[in-house]
Order: C-alpha cells, then sequence, then structure tokens
C-alpha cells in the first residue's frame, strides 16, 4: 500500500511539475518615464505575504479559475524612483470578466510597508529584478526563461538599489530554421553505412554552438541511442563522424548573444535520425528537393 501511495505521488509530481513548464507573464514597472516588463517576482520572495495575496485572490477567483501563463493569478504594478522599489497596486489575473479589471486591497496585506507618504516600500525583498524590453532574441516555454533586447538586472537589498547593469542582447537570425536544418540533416545522413542499425531506433542528443558568423564553433554530442544493439566503439566514431559531416552542410545558424556571450543555438537538443525504414523515408517525401546554398 505504501510503495502504491509513494508511485501515485511521483506521477502527480511529475505531472505538477510538466504543467507549470509554461512561459509566464511578468510583472509592470515604471521607472521614469518608461513602463516596462519586469520578470521578477518580488512578491513571491515572502511567503507569508505570499499567502496573504493569495487568500484575496481567492475571493474573487475560485481556485479552477487561473491561466496557465500566469500561475500565480495577480500582476504586479511597480515603480522604482530614487533607488526605491515601491509596490502600486495588484491586478488579479485573469480577469473575472472580459474587460472588467479587479485590482485588489493592498493596504490590508502591505501596510507594515507604508511609508509616511504612503507609499508601499518592498523592504522585505532582497535579490535581483530583471527589466527587459525591445523584442524578444530568446525563448524557452518555462516560466521567465527569456531575453530580449535589452536588459537592466539591478540588484535590490530590503527595497534599495545597491547595484545595476545594463545589456544589449541580440539575435543574428540564420536564412533557415533551426526545423529546416535539423530535417535537411536527418536526410541526408548516409544511414547505408550502418546496416546493423536499418530497423533500430536511433537518435541523438547533442549541443551546438556557433560562431559571430553563424558557423559551427562546437558541437556537443552527449549521447547516441542504438536502440538494444550493442555498437563496438570504432562504429560509434564512424558514425559520429557521418553525422558531423552532416551537420558541417549547414551553412549557418541562429547566432544568439547574451550580456557579451554567444549561447548555445541548441542545448541538449534531440535529434531522431531514424525510427526504421518508414520513418526516413516520411522525411525524403515531405521535403523533397530541400537545398541550402551560402
Amino acid at each position: 500500500m505504501i510503495k502504491r501511495l509513494l508511485l501515485i505521488y511521483l506521477l502527480w509530481s511529475c505531472f505538477t511539475i510538466s504543467v507549470k513548464a509554461t512561459g509566464q507573464v511578468g510583472e509592470i514597472i515604471t521607472i521614469g518615464h518608461d513602463t516596462l516588463s519586469m520578470l521578477s517576482c518580488p512578491i513571491e520572495a515572502d511567503s507569508l505575504i505570499s499567502e496573504e495575496v493569495q487568500k484575496q485572490i481567492r475571493t474573487f477567483l475560485s481556485d479552477e479559475h487561473f491561466s496557465t501563463g500566469c500561475y500565480r493569478r495577480y500582476i504586479g504594478y511597480w515603480q522604482l524612483e530614487n533607488n526605491t522599489l515601491y509596490l502600486e497596486k495588484i491586478r488579479v489575473y485573469p480577469d473575472r470578466h472580459e474587460g472588467e479589471q479587479t485590482f485588489l486591497k493592498i493596504d490590508s496585506i502591505f501596510g507594515r510597508y507604508k511609508e509616511k507618504e504612503s507609499r508601499i516600500t518592498a523592504s522585505w525583498f532582497s535579490g535581483e529584478l530583471k527589466v527587459v524590453s525591445g523584442k524578444c532574441v530568446s525563448y524557452i516555454h518555462d516560466g521567465f526563461l527569456r531575453d530580449y533586447e535589452h536588459e537592466r538586472i539591478y540588484k535590490i537589498e530590503q527595497g534599495k538599489v545597491i547595484s545595476q547593469a545594463f545589456y544589449e542582447n541580440s539575435l543574428q537570425k540564420a536564412h533557415i530554421t533551426k526545423e529546416e536544418a535539423l530535417q535537411f540533416i536527418i536526410q541526408q545522413f548516409n544511414k547505408d553505412l550502418f546496416p546493423e542499425l536499418k530497423d533500430i531506433k536511433v537518435g541523438c542528443l547533442f549541443s551546438l554552438i556557433p560562431q559571430k558568423d553563424g558557423k559551427i564553433d562546437s558541437l556537443i554530442i552527449h549521447h547516441i541511442t542504438f536502440g538494444k544493439e550493442d555498437i563496438s566503439s570504432e562504429r560509434q566514431q564512424l558514425f559520429i563522424q557521418e553525422l558531423r559531416s552532416c551537420f558541417d552542410l549547414i551553412p549557418e545558424w541562429d547566432v544568439i548573444t547574451i550580456h557579451g556571450k554567444i549561447q548555445p543555438t541548441l542545448s541538449r537538443w534531440f535529434i531522431p535520425l531514424w525510427r526504421g525504414k518508414e520513418f526516413r523515408e516520411k522525411y525524403r517525401k515531405t521535403k523533397k528537393g530541400t537545398k541550402f546554398t551560402t
């Protein structure tokens, strides 16, 4: 019975983690005359404050009423002024009714953080604020795992700015998409060199980092799956050699530069080279005649 309960718990935990792996809407912050997106949640830094916020949200929304793009069910509005972080208001999200915005009564939650001017200072918060603007240059569909052209990082200590940094990020797009490039690699891989793998599922886990011009700087092969086949080290090396030669046929890849450093265009990416003859033939038919030129 205990083992069964443990298995159910583990399955539920995996499901919960996978469900929450979704891009989240940011907070709103005003700095000077600019209203910007903030990919940080100072309220969540204090579990007691967060719970008080959720209690008030539940008076407006049922637990079943939420957006997968905003699991916290609110958007905080902030202002950074005179190196101090202030909380202005909290909007319930999603809206109860289309076009009807609801705001929490924050005085009852944050009364002890009010200054003489009746402004709420985020003195409970110490950490980093990531403030962004411009186009998105890198995106992972999980939380705040994304980067924009213009980025500001503020280090906060008890609601006060102690340091700040500004970054310019960029995306240099290749003439072909990652998906097109990977499909082309699958087409070009010479399966006839490996007759022993004819009906075996074969795939590769890899990471790719480009140079400034988009050509490959490093291709890291993390793992190759050969089904249940026992492949000699010599055959594995030949396989990797053929795979690298196919990657070299791609003239350029996207170049993502974050904080002055080129990032992996593909990080621990899995490419299914074939799942038997039928799988590879599907790519031949759907992408027949694909050509890339420098």
